[in-house]
């Protein structure tokens, strides 16, 4: 490649915005702008609901109830203790069962 019609076109280039100037805005253009925006946003129940609670007051004190109420049920589960009783059967019993159960899918221990 020639070097000389490279730097010959970089050259047009960069001479192109000679005479270029600053865009400028058509007047009041942010006013009009910030009016539409204003007249196509509006807020749904659920827009304000969030917007509420995301609140830091609100948010943080929403937390502290829902810690507390954790500590509540905590404390009141901890507090009520109820007593377990177990019995147990004889051995005897268990293992007689056992015997009994074997014996009737035995088919040469059972009379005709």
């Amino acid at each position: 490649m020639d070097h000389a019609n490279n730097n010959k076109k970089i050259e047009a280039v960069i001479n192109s915005f000679n005479g270029a100037e600053r865009a400028t805005p058509a007047p009041y253009l942010l006013t009009r702008i910030n009016a539409r925006l204003a007249k196509e946003k509006k807020y749904n129940f659920w827009s304000r609901i969030s917007a509420v609670i995301s609140k830091p007051l609100v948010a943080g004190s929403g937390i502290a109830v829902f810690i507390a109420v954790n500590f509540w049920i905590v404390a009141t589960l901890t507090n009520t203790t109820s007593k377990t009783v177990t019995t147990q059967l004889p051995t005897g019993a268990k293992y007689e069962f056992a015997i009994n159960v074997s014996s009737i899918y035995d088919i040469e221990n059972q009379e005709p």
